[in-house]
């Protein structure tokens, strides 16, 4: 026994394979549906490719249907059926509920339309709130790439300017270096040239001198 449950029906199937002594294969299929609904057909329309036939008197039992002949050819997987086929197959079988079964099935495509449209509005959300968690992710990661990538812009160009600092004290230090120097030099040349105008003075002074004892040696000895 199998149980598909969907939003709008739950169905219960009995999947008895018979194999006949032939090269044909038959798989006969017990239904019992609260609610002819082609949206549960198309479930099992993978694997039916061709509705032989019904048992009327089952299907009139009332608002619960039964198809205990609801034969069908070779299980195949890829042949589809598709719902209206089904739909119109039994209403075909069956035209003293046909009525009944238009309601049923008109009332049953609406609502199975509507569950359609809610999960695709379903899906689209959580579609986009995945892009948008997604997109918001990007952006925190270019941030913090932008953010490092400033950060470490503004680590080079301290650097730099550290450097730059260190560079013009090294060129003032080697300026007052030679200012010094410089004057060290300045300072010895002028000393000696002092030193030699004194001397220059102290012996023309010297010679002043001589000259004046010479010349009042030579008046005493006149007079």
């Amino acid at each position: 026994m199998v149980r598909f449950i969907s939003k709008v029906i739950s169905v219960d199937i009995e999947l008895p394979i018979l194999v006949l002594p032939s090269d044909e294969k038959y798989v006969p299929l017990v239904l019992i549906l609260s609610v002819i609904h082609p949206t549960v057909f198309a479930t099992f329309s993978s694997s039916l490719s061709f509705l032989h036939s019904f048992d009327q008197e089952s299907l009139l039992t009332g608002q619960r249907i039964v198809a205990s002949r609801y034969v069908a050819n070779c299980y195949q997987h890829r042949s589809i059926v598709a719902p209206a086929t089904i739909f119109n197959t039994i209403t075909r079988s069956c035209p003293e509920i046909c009525r009944d079964l238009s309601v049923a099935g008109s009332s049953s495509i609406t609502g199975a339309l509507e569950i359609k449209e809610k999960l695709k509005a379903e899906e689209k959300e959580q579609y986009e709130e995945g892009e948008k968690k997604k997109k918001k992710k990007k952006e925190k990661k270019e941030e913090k790439k932008k953010k490092k990538k400033k950060k470490k812009k503004k680590k080079k160009k301290k650097k730099k300017k550290k450097k730059k600092k260190q560079q013009q004290q090294q060129q003032q230090q080697q300026q007052q270096q030679l200012e010094c120097s410089f004057f060290v030099l300045y300072s010895s040349i002028l000393f000696k040239a002092m030193l030699f105008v004194l001397q220059v003075n102290e012996a023309h002074i010297n010679r002043i001198e001589r000259r004046s004892t010479r010349g009042g040696v030579l008046i005493l000895l006149w007079a």
